[in-house]
């Protein structure tokens, strides 16, 4: 049994009934179990977009507890998540997990496919191309409802 794996998700919830963090959550432990994980945590943020630039104290708790058990000898520490869109969306945030997951010796590992090993750089160039086409559909995304709002505007103003 690896001693250690932490599980979490972000999942858009405006009426909090946390269906698709139940969901997902259910698929993690299963996950977990099947690859002889042990769970070390959860670290849920309903409704908090991973690409929002908003606080995320359970991502920040996620981190600082997975490096804190990296520390323990022989531990192998894996951050699991359901897909890497839910965990790391903002380019910034991803690099940083990645530089401190690599400090750490830790692995990532998605439910929907994929582990990588934080001390292979070519694991961490595959998870860094991974989340950009996350952050790039995210920020199309945002450009389009900036112009839809724009062009409301301007026809309320007509």
């Amino acid at each position: 049994m690896v001693p250690t794996s932490c599980s979490r998700l972000v999942s858009e919830d405006p009426r909090d009934r946390r269906w698709g963090v139940n969901r997902q959550m259910s698929d993690l432990r299963t996950f977990s179990e099947e690859n002889r994980r042990q769970v070390g945590g959860e670290y849920i943020e309903n409704d908090v977009p991973a690409h929002s630039g908003e606080e995320r104290p359970e991502h920040d708790r996620l981190m600082a507890d997975a490096i804190e058990a990296a520390r323990e000898p022989g531990a192998r520490v894996t951050v699991a998540g359901y897909h890497p869109s839910r965990v790391w969306r903002c380019r910034v945030e991803r690099a940083q997990a990645v530089e401190d997951l690599r400090h750490a010796g830790c692995w990532v590992a998605f439910e929907s496919g994929g582990l990588f090993d934080m001390a292979k750089a070519s694991d961490r160039s595959q998870l860094a191309d991974l989340g950009e086409s996350d952050t790039a559909e995210s920020e199309v995304e945002s450009e389009r409802v900036a112009r839809s709002a724009w062009r409301r505007g301007k026809e309320e103003l007509s």
